[in-house]
Parts: structure tokens; sequence; C-alpha cells
């Protein structure tokens, strides 16, 4: 992206005080070529975006970023009279992290009971406590958790809240596109990319 509009923000620290969400890169969502049993395949993680990924994470954790991951957490009941294919059921291999994903030392975790990550009462009260300068987020899907997590920490926080598009996949690339698409026209300024979001915490430490 050509420009970047930095945060102003009434933070009086040296620093804007930043973290990254990143929402459900679970084995139930892996690529079929790394889990031919993947309920719900995500086949846009490929080599290059899980390292893309990797690197972005690696990074933040080098830089003080606070490092958050969502991942689902359903019930077999959840998905009776559903057409929805059961997943990342409590006390599944499916709910594991992505084999292939770097896990940082330090890390904080929350989970997902619907598309929603803030329907979980602990990650709002984590958020109230914390009051982060800077959000980015980032996962699968692009169409439905992602964004649906994305939109309500727009409206909840008084964070400069990011969509990372770079670091988001969807099972459905059509939807994918179409919602990167859509969220560009409506709110330009806050899709952008990895490079862009350490841009902007660079900015905040000078």
């Amino acid at each position: 992206m050509d420009e970047i509009n930095f945060v102003k923000s009434d933070n009086k620290d040296e620093n804007l005080k930043s973290a990254i969400i990143i929402i459900d890169l679970i084995q139930d969502f892996s690529p079929i070529e790394l889990n031919p049993n993947a309920p719900l395949p995500v086949n846009q993680l490929t080599l290059k975006k899980r390292t893309q990924i990797n690197h972005f994470i690696q990074w933040c954790s080098e830089n003080q970023i606070v490092i958050v991951f969502i991942r689902d957490c359903h019930f077999p009941e959840q998905f009776h009279n559903s057409i929805e294919i059961p997943h990342a059921l409590f006390e599944t291999q499916g709910r594991d992290f992505m084999k292939w994903l770097f896990l940082p030392e330090k890390y904080i975790e929350f989970e997902k009971y619907g598309y929603n990550a803030l329907q979980n009462v602990e990650f709002q009260k984590f958020l109230m406590k914390n009051r982060f300068d800077i959000i980015g987020v980032f996962g699968t899907s692009t169409g439905v958790c992602v964004y649906q997590t994305w939109n309500s920490l727009r409206k909840f926080t008084n964070s400069c809240v990011y969509l990372l598009a770079d670091g988001c996949t969807d099972m459905f690339p059509k939807r994918h596109e179409q919602t990167i698409s859509k969220l560009k026209h409506f709110w330009p300024e806050c899709i952008i990319l990895f490079e862009d979001y350490k841009k902007i915490k660079k900015h905040s430490l000078k």
C-alpha cells in the first residue's frame, strides 16, 4: 500500500501498546496437503502463506507485541439440525494448532464458541484491561470468523483495528476475495498488510 495513516493516540507511554489477534489456525482447517482428514480444509494456506505468517509472528514476538491466539471450541450438540460440518470439537485433535504454526515463548489464548471471538466474555475483559492502541487481526476464515471478530473489535474497543489482508485465508477463495474487496471499499484505511503494520509499529517508536 502506498500510504499509511498512522495512529494518533492519547497514550503517554513511550510506545503505543500493540497486539495481534490470530484466528483459528487449527488442525481442522489445515490444507489438504498437510491434513487429508481436515473436515474444512483451507487450501489458501500455501507454503508461501504459511512462511509469511510465521515470519510475522516471530517479528511480533521480537518487538514486544502481544500475541493472542483464538481457537474454535464446539460441542456435538451445536451441529444438530445444522448444515455446518462438525469441527473443532472439545477435547479433539482438530482444535490443536496447525503443526507448521510458529508458537512464540509468550502468547495468550482464548476459545471461540461461534463466529465472533468477542462472544467470549473473558476475551472482552482482557481487551478492557489492556486497552491496546493498535490491533492487527488475521487468520481463517476471512469471510466469517475473521471479519466478524475484526468488525466487533472496531466497535468494542477504542483501538485502531487493522485487518491484515496477507495473513487472511478462507476455505472459499471467492468469499475471501469478495470480503477483502468489500472492506477495502468501505474501510480502506483499515485493510493493510504485514509490512504496513510493521511500519506503524516502527513509527510509534520514534
